[in-house]
């Protein structure tokens, strides 16, 4: 007669996490290649977004498993301003976050998006889809939301997304040194 929702909690960085710095400032995909997750459409967005604003340093960094079953992505087509860094463990996981100038998820389908609520915990603003998950769990605390079927919408989201990248979640204080 009575339902509850509990929802999904979330680990906070592991003290003492150094941020990844490559040699260029980078945007963060975080997720398998599972086609739910969108990452062809975010290819085709962040080569929209590169052929729109060339000189912009940002590069596209793709953490996640590389399973046969989800492989409908080619890794071996965008190598210049795209770093595929596949699966990584929990601590390189923080590390590729906290270096990350913002998150990118512009998934169809999502269950909870728990990339997006420890980008959040990071202080860094996200790009996401706009599914009535994100909207219910995330709000106002998402910086931009964009249509993802729409590759110009996810190309537009992206340098919004650098643009303005004020965001309404205060960084743990803690963690904030990371």
């Amino acid at each position: 007669d009575h339902i509850e929702v509990i929802p999904n909690g979330l680990d906070c960085a592991p003290e003492g996490v150094v941020p990844y710095r490559p040699p260029y400032p980078y945007l963060l995909f975080l997720g398998s290649r599972n086609p739910r997750k969108n990452l062809k459409g975010m290819l085709e967005a962040f080569r929209c977004y590169r052929h729109k604003y060339p000189d912009d340093p940002h590069h596209l960094v793709i953490v996640g498993g590389d399973k046969e079953i989800f492989r409908e992505v080619d890794t071996t087509r965008d190598k210049q301003h795209v770093e595929w860094l596949g699966y990584v463990d929990d601590r390189q996981k923080w590390s590729v976050l906290a270096g990350a100038k913002g998150l990118l998820l512009a998934s169809f389908l999502e269950g909870f998006g728990l990339p997006i609520g420890e980008a959040l915990l990071m202080g860094k603003p996200v790009m996401a889809s706009d599914i009535p998950v994100f909207r219910e769990i995330y709000g106002e605390a998402i910086d931009v939301y964009v249509d993802p079927y729409d590759i110009e919408d996810m190309a537009r989201g992206m340098g919004q997304l650098l643009q303005n990248s004020t965001h309404s979640v205060t960084p743990d204080p803690v963690k904030a040194d990371i």
